[in-house]
């Protein structure tokens, strides 16, 4: 880095450059609304930011010029005309040809080749002894050593089973002339004891590994706080002010990703802090407080979330102001202002598209900045909570996962299906009957201390149609950035780490569902969005997908598990594709000779007639055996796929190996793509 003072940034601002060129584009299309507007004013705001860290002004002022343009159009994005559209282009070259001068320094001569080492001589330089190894390699590993314990917990199940297995034997024992039996007996013992210490000894092997894998892929926290030193000072040292930069904790480590994609967010809140918290000199003497302001960044462990502190002295949320500016919106009426608490000020700021500033600067003006800390906290499944004293100052924290895969995640079962979110996402288990849920005009709600709070059974949310309620049941109290709202569950099963995966980018936007990870069978299971639920509780929205309009036949999915028909069922309609689910092969049967299907996507195991039998009846029913089947399972051996070939699957995917572009592909090739979706042959 010291040979190369530009490395991380170019690396950022090509990131952004592309993201800034595609979104212009967009715009000029007549595709971008208020939402991608606001994300190119995000990308030009950190670009401009990071632009100015490493002091390249040209680029920080085309990137503010991006961002004037773009601001003048916030509230209609379609006002961008022909004439902004070629400014934006041309700042957009502007700011790629000044990166392409900050070209890196050519290697030196002792970097290109290795000599031989003999004995007594000099040590070997430490350069060739460092292994640099990316995140994505990490994030393959942790996920082998993940799905590889899983295995061996499946595993130790067979091992129970044979302990069972040998119990039966000693039983048969007593028996008269069971000297077999006997031998059998004892022969199952050995096999018992040598699978159990096995298991053990590779087991603990295992997670011995999994803990040296997290801990190579963790950072240090004071890996930042150079830049926020430097961010601090330049700050004030354009707003006429003296700041002293505090940090500590930064030997607490955290997941690589996470820190980087928190790293903006921090920048944004010391940036806040010097531009909106600390007086100027003559300000600060006149109250009687030293000169020089102090910002305040500390990073503290508590259990498995990590947590960022950012403390300044300056004067505090200036109250009067938030309440002017949000009655020029219109965002409250006048009597709700009068009521406006420094609290309450607060939760409005870090809602975003707000500002106190009375004049657009470098360094603030369009309520940009805390919009970046809370998406990016959003992102990350943390939360951010604030605290302001009029006079004395503001402290702003947020909690982060230390691992942003890896979690713990509660298992609960609403209605059918067994569900998992967060652990941390939870504050709170209260046992609830019938009696204790009000219903109101808003919808139902239960008493969590002194407090109403909006109440859903998951079970409705899930199936986004009303129930029955339960005679009782276990309502979870959930908070987050949104709220809080509490859901009802049948049983809370226990608590795991899993490592969760995102949802394929196919499925499009769907909050409630925060990720997937794969159970001991290879299936999918859902981890759900805490944000989300709340959200959708307090609106009164569900969690099932939207279903996208038709323009082929209908496809049926079938699988007995819940969670496996909606992640299937989403991926489809997505891609536009109307679809019908069924939980059982008998079902499926029944929608099949009542409605036309394009094609079946079918599980192997089910309760009653599995796959390969469904597939085999219909092919022998004359208005279904047209009708192409794919299976999707977990079974992967020789021996099923040939199965499946004998009773008429045109194809065969392994959930444990679940390609959504391979399902689209065979979709599409079997009974054609939606119309304007291409398929490549």
């Amino acid at each position: 880095m010291a040979n190369d003072p530009y490395k991380y940034f170019r690396i950022e601002a090509q990131e952004l450059v592309e993201a800034l060129t595609h979104g212009v584009l967009d715009l000029e299309k007549g595709h971008g609304d208020a939402e991608s507007l606001a994300r190119l004013l995000r990308y030009a705001h950190t670009l401009k930011g990071a632009a100015r860290v490493v002091k390249q002004p040209r680029i920080a002022e085309l990137s503010h010029s991006m961002e004037e343009i773009l601001a003048r159009s916030r509230d209609n994005p379609r006002s961008i005309g022909p004439d902004q559209i070629r400014q934006l282009l041309a700042h957009v070259d502007g700011i790629s040809a000044e990166l392409a001068t900050l070209n890196p320094p050519a290697a030196a001569p002792a970097e290109a080749q290795l000599t031989d080492q003999t004995p007594g001589a000099e040590p070997v330089d430490e350069r060739f002894e460092t292994v640099r190894v990316g995140v994505q390699d990490m994030d393959a590993l942790l996920r082998t050593v993940s799905e590889l314990r899983v295995q061996m917990s499946g595993l130790s199940r067979q091992a129970r089973g044979l302990r069972q297995t040998a119990r039966v034997a000693n039983e048969l024992a007593v028996a008269p002339e069971a000297r077999t039996v006997e031998q059998l007996a004892e022969a199952l013992k050995d096999i018992q004891r040598t699978v159990s210490a096995i298991l053990d000894r590779s087991d603990r092997e295992l997670g011995e590994l999994y803990e040296q894998a997290v801990a190579m892929r963790l950072v240090p926290a004071d890996s930042v706080f150079g830049l926020l030193e430097r961010t601090a000072r330049d700050a004030a040292e354009s707003t006429g002010k003296q700041v002293v930069f505090e940090s500590s904790g930064g030997e607490i480590r955290l997941d690589a990703r996470g820190l980087r994609l928190l790293r903006d967010a921090l920048v944004q809140l010391v940036r806040n802090a010097v531009t909106h918290g600390v007086e100027a000199p003559a300000q600060r003497a006149a109250a009687g407080k030293p000169q020089a302001g102090r910002v305040q960044i500390a990073v503290e462990r508590r259990g498995d979330r990590a947590i960022f502190i950012c403390v300044d002295d300056g004067n505090g949320i200036d109250v009067a102001r938030v309440r002017q500016v949000v009655l020029e919106r219109k965002l409250v009426t006048p009597a709700q202002a009068e009521q406006l608490t420094p609290t309450d000020a607060t939760a409005l700021l870090l809602r975003g598209g707000i500002t106190t500033s009375r004049h657009v600067s470098q360094l603030a003006g369009r309520g940009i900045g805390l919009d970046v800390v809370r998406e990016t906290v959003s992102a990350l499944h943390g939360s951010v909570t604030a605290q302001t004293q009029p006079g004395k100052g503001t402290r702003i924290e947020l909690s982060v996962p230390v691992q942003v895969e890896s979690q713990e995640v509660l298992h609960v079962q609403a209605g059918d299906c067994v569900v998992s979110l967060p652990r941390q996402g939870v504050t709170q288990v209260i046992r609830v009957t019938a009696d204790d849920v009000a219903q109101s005009p808003e919808g139902q709600s239960i008493l969590c201390g002194n407090q109403a709070v909006r109440f859903v059974p998951l079970a409705s949310l899930m199936q986004r149609q009303g129930s029955p309620l339960p005679p009782a049941l276990s309502a979870l109290v959930l908070e987050s950035s949104s709220g809080i709202a509490a859901i009802g569950v049948e049983h809370v099963l226990g608590v795991e780490r899993v490592v969760s995966r995102s949802l394929p980018d196919v499925l499009g936007d769907m909050t409630t569902i925060g990720g997937a990870f794969l159970d001991s069978e290879g299936n999918p299971q859902l981890v759900l969005s805490v944000d989300g639920l709340v959200q959708a509780v307090l609106s009164g929205s569900g969690v099932g997908v939207e279903t996208a309009v038709a323009h082929r036949p209908p496809l049926l999915v079938i699988d007995d598990s819940l969670t496996t028909r909606m992640l299937e069922q989403g991926i489809l309609e997505s891609a536009g594709y109307e679809v019908d689910t069924a939980s059982s092969g008998e079902e499926a049967l029944e929608m099949a000779r009542h409605r036309r299907y394009g094609a079946f996507v079918v599980d192997v195991e089910m309760p009653g007639m599995d796959g390969f039998t469904f597939i085999q009846t219909a092919r022998s029913e004359p208005d279904l055996s047209a009708v192409p089947a794919i299976v999707v399972t977990s079974r992967d051996s020789a021996e099923d796929r040939a199965r499946g070939d004998r009773a008429g699957a045109k194809a065969y995917i392994v959930k444990s190996a679940f390609d959504e572009e391979l399902l689209l592909k065979i979709i599409g090739k079997l009974v054609g793509s939606p119309a304007g979706r291409q398929v490549e042959p």
